[in-house]
């Protein structure tokens, strides 16, 4: 199967976002994530980034400062939470 190729210009707030998509391994090339936004559209996009962006923030914490001390009836909640 023959494939033609076509040169995209995008703008700068793009460009980052493509950069992020790759960081984060949402894809794993420009080509990848370009598919991935015209699959998906911009507005999906970053808001997948927000909270890979978020999640990545915590954990950078959590390894910084260490796993914060949960409450001791933590168990006890989520046990009553479900019934």
């Amino acid at each position: 199967m023959k494939t033609d190729v076509i040169g995209v210009r995008i703008d700068p707030e793009t460009s980052i976002i493509v950069r992020k998509m790759i960081e984060f391994r949402i894809v794993k090339n420009k080509a990848d994530a370009i598919k991935f936004l015209m699959k998906h559209g911009l507005a999906v996009t970053k808001k997948i980034l927000d909270t890979k962006e978020k999640s990545h923030e915590i954990l950078w914490k959590w390894k910084k400062e260490g796993f914060p001390d949960l409450p001791e009836d933590l168990s006890d909640m989520s046990i009553t939470e479900r019934e």
